[in-house]
C-alpha cells in the first residue's frame, strides 16, 4: 500500500508563502498533496458567465500550480460538489489527515462540517487554522464575553491585542521539500465549467509604498489612485494578511485602521451569520 499522505485544501488562501494550514501540513511528518475544488454548489448560483471573481481564482490557481510544479509537485484541481469530490479524493489518496484554513461564511461552515464528518467516518483527522484574519471568532470580546457590535470599542481592543501579541509568521519556503512529488495535473477550464474568460486585468498584489504613505489623504477620492487595490487579493488570500498588517504598521495608521474594519466585519459574519448575503 502506498504511504499515507496529508492533504492541504486551498480555499481562500491561494498562496504558498506565510500560509498557516500549509505550514502545519508540511510539518505533519507526511508528504503533502495540495488540492483545490471549484465548488459547483457556489458556481451554479453565479448568473454572470464572465464572473470576474471566478476568473481571478482560476488565474491564481494556474499560477499556484506553476509554483508547485517548480518544486516537483502539482495542485490537484477538481470541479464538483465538495462532498462528491472529497469521496473521490479519499479513493485516490491514502490520506492520514486534511489541513485547511478557517472560512467564516455561513455556507462554508455547513460545508466544512459535512466534510469533517466524512473524514472522521474514515478515521482521517481534520485540522483547521486561522489565516484570513489576525484575530477571529472569540479572540476579541467585551468584558461580559459578548461580541462587539460597535466598531470603535472593537478597534481599540483590536489595536491593544495587536500591540501585545504582535504578528506571527508561518514559514513554508524551507518546508516545500515535504510536498508530494506529483507533477501531473489538469486544471478544469472556465469553459468546461460553463463560464467565459474576460479581458479585464486585475490589480497587482504588490504594495505601492507611495500610495500607502499618502493613503490618509487620498483614499476618499474616487478620481485619485489612492487606495491599495489589494481587496481582491485579501479576499482570496493571494497575499498574507499578517504581512499586510506588518506593512501597514510601518507605513500608515489609516490603512491599518481599514484592515481593522475588515476584521470587524469578519467577526460580525461569524457571530451574526444572517448578515452575509453572498458566498463567493
Amino acid at each position: 500500500m502506498e504511504s499515507k499522505i496529508a492533504i492541504h485544501w486551498f480555499r481562500r488562501d491561494l498562496r504558498l508563502e506565510d500560509n498557516a494550514a500549509l505550514h502545519h501540513s508540511l510539518k505533519s511528518g507526511f508528504k503533502v498533496q495540495c488540492v483545490f475544488i471549484f465548488d459547483k454548489d457556489i458556481l451554479d448560483s453565479l448568473e454572470d458567465k464572465k464572473d470576474l471573481r471566478l476568473q481571478f481564482i482560476h488565474d491564481q490557481i494556474t499560477y499556484l500550480n506553476q509554483q508547485l510544479l517548480s518544486h516537483g509537485a502539482s495542485l490537484d484541481v477538481r470541479y464538483g460538489t465538495p462532498i462528491k469530490i472529497w469521496k473521490e479524493i479519499l479513493k485516490d489518496y491514502n490520506t492520514a489527515a486534511v489541513y485547511t484554513n478557517h472560512d467564516y461564511e455561513p455556507y462554508a461552515k455547513i460545508r466544512d462540517k459535512e466534510i469533517e464528518n466524512l473524514l472522521v467516518k474514515n478515521n482521517i483527522s481534520f485540522h483547521t487554522y486561522k489565516d484570513q484574519v489576525l484575530f477571529e471568532k472569540d479572540d476579541i470580546l467585551k468584558k461580559d464575553g459578548q461580541p462587539y457590535t460597535i466598531y470603535t470599542p472593537f478597534s481599540k481592543k483590536w489595536m491593544d491585542n495587536l500591540n501585545e501579541e504582535g504578528v506571527p509568521h508561518f514559514e513554508t519556503t524551507n518546508l516545500l521539500s515535504n510536498l508530494n512529488q506529483n507533477n501531473s495535473s489538469t486544471i478544469p477550464s472556465l469553459k468546461s465549467m460553463g463560464f467565459e474568460k474576460s479581458d479585464i486585468a486585475f490589480p497587482s498584489k504588490e504594495i505601492n509604498n507611495t500610495i500607502i504613505q499618502q493613503y490618509h489623504n487620498t483614499r476618499d477620492f474616487p478620481s485619485v489612485l489612492g487606495t491599495s487595490h489589494l481587496s481582491v487579493h485579501l479576499r482570496f488570500g493571494t497575499v498574507s494578511i499578517r504581512q499586510i498588517i506588518k506593512e501597514a504598521q510601518k507605513m500608515s495608521p489609516t490603512w491599518l485602521n481599514e484592515l481593522c474594519w475588515r476584521e470587524f466585519y469578519m467577526m460580525i459574519i461569524w457571530h451574526f451569520p444572517h448578515v452575509a448575503q453572498q458566498r463567493v
